[in-house]
């Protein structure tokens, strides 16, 4: 099934330089906001315009960065906050709710090499909404995406378990290190 079936994808307003303000009544998510753990609204810029509504990000919409050092880069919109989005950001917005929203994420998180490989242009690359609403998409049942959705949280809670005792093992290794380098130079102060 292509993804375009079941998500509606929004591209971002093209916003001039004179829109964007320091301070104002929406925040507008370019591309610099969007991170992995969600879209982060520090040193974001703001519009006062209310006539924009086609380019709000809503609970719930993922958001894809199109174009830059970061394309392919994508969060779950996850707050209440009213805010638009810029060009070269895209929202994938669900038609319905027959596919479960984490699922679908990290599915097309997934695609992200695929994405950029097929991305195009010179020194920034380039996607274009078109590729990412033809993605052919698996199509389980809600049961069968429930059960897929606990498993890859499973995952990634063990893959976090070994990543914090990686971190507490480099850490362990770097004390030791520095202890030894500390009683060689300091028993053998003719270095």
């Amino acid at each position: 099934m292509r993804l375009n079936t079941i998500y509606t994808t929004i591209n971002g307003y093209a916003f001039k330089k004179t829109d964007f303000l320091n301070k104002g009544k929406i925040p507008i998510i370019k591309i610099a906001n969007i991170t992995m753990d969600g879209i982060d609204f520090n040193n974001c810029k703001y519009s006062n315009d209310e006539n924009l509504s086609q380019y709000k990000a809503l609970y719930g919409d993922i958001i894809i960065a199109l174009s830059g050092a970061t394309t392919g880069k994508m969060s779950i919109y996850d707050l209440n906050t009213k805010a638009y989005i810029n060009q070269r950001t895209m929202i994938l917005r669900p038609n319905n709710r027959l596919f479960n929203l984490h699922l679908l994420f990290y599915f097309v998180r997934s695609k992200t090499r695929e994405i950029l490989q097929n991305a195009y242009g010179g020194a920034q690359p380039n996607i274009s909404s078109q590729e990412i609403e033809n993605m052919l998409i698996p199509f389980p049942t809600l049961n069968q995406q429930e059960k897929l959705y606990e498993k890859l949280i499973s995952i990634n809670n063990n893959f976090s378990d070994l990543q914090k005792i990686l971190n507490s093992n480099n850490l362990l290794k770097n004390a030791i290190k520095n202890k030894i380098l500390n009683t060689i130079f300091s028993t053998n102060s003719s270095y």
